[in-house]
């Protein structure tokens, strides 16, 4: 009964030392005992890691001190449903956000430019300046020729001339400004007398 079992020992035996006699198997005993000291450092680091883990965890003082100052370094947060489902819709909308991001970085990055160069704000600056001037003064023009017409226009103004009048856009429009203006006005006083 014994002769099988030496038999079958023989025949592992054998395949080992067939198996090792290939040179593919040699090149990779070769590699993986030339890989074995950087392994034996991961396992020391990972076993170092998983004690300071471990002893953090067993360590109510430690965790303590961790909560505390995660508590008062982060904001109040209200864990619920809506806070979870609203991070999840934020994190499915995270690559369209990064591409808009990516898109507005150019411009952001111009604007941040033009505003840490005095001369680009000031040329900025100048060139709104003489924009709005320009618009001032045709304003201005404008009000002068038609006060020029008014002055020269003799016909009476009657009821029905001014209904026209207000069936005008412009005139509609500046009406309603106006009384908007009214509006402030008289806000703003019933302010200032009650404080």
């Amino acid at each position: 009964m014994k002769q099988p079992v030496v038999t079958e020992a023989a025949d592992l035996t054998q395949t080992i030392a067939d198996t090792l006699k290939q040179p593919e198997v040699q090149e990779s005993m070769v590699t993986a005992l030339n890989k074995l000291p950087k392994l034996v450092e991961l396992m020391t680091q990972l076993e170092n890691t998983l004690d300071f883990a471990s002893s953090v965890v067993s360590d109510e003082a430690s965790l303590g001190y961790l909560f505390k100052g995660l508590k008062d370094d982060l904001p109040n947060i209200e864990a619920n449903y809506e806070t979870l489902n609203a991070a999840m819709v934020l994190v499915n909308k995270l690559p369209k956000l990064v591409r808009y991001l990516e898109a507005l970085e150019p411009w952001i990055d111009f604007a941040a430019g033009v505003l840490a160069d005095r001369e680009s704000l000031q040329y900025l600056t100048d060139g709104v300046g003489s924009v709005v001037q320009s618009t001032v003064g045709k304003g201005k023009t404008y009000f002068e020729e038609a006060k020029q017409r008014a002055s020269q226009d003799t016909t009476p103004v009657g009821v029905f001339t001014l209904l026209k009048l207000l069936k005008d856009p412009t005139v509609q429009s500046t009406v309603k400004v106006v009384k908007s203006f009214l509006d402030v006005m008289e806000e703003r006083k019933q302010v200032g007398a009650t404080s």
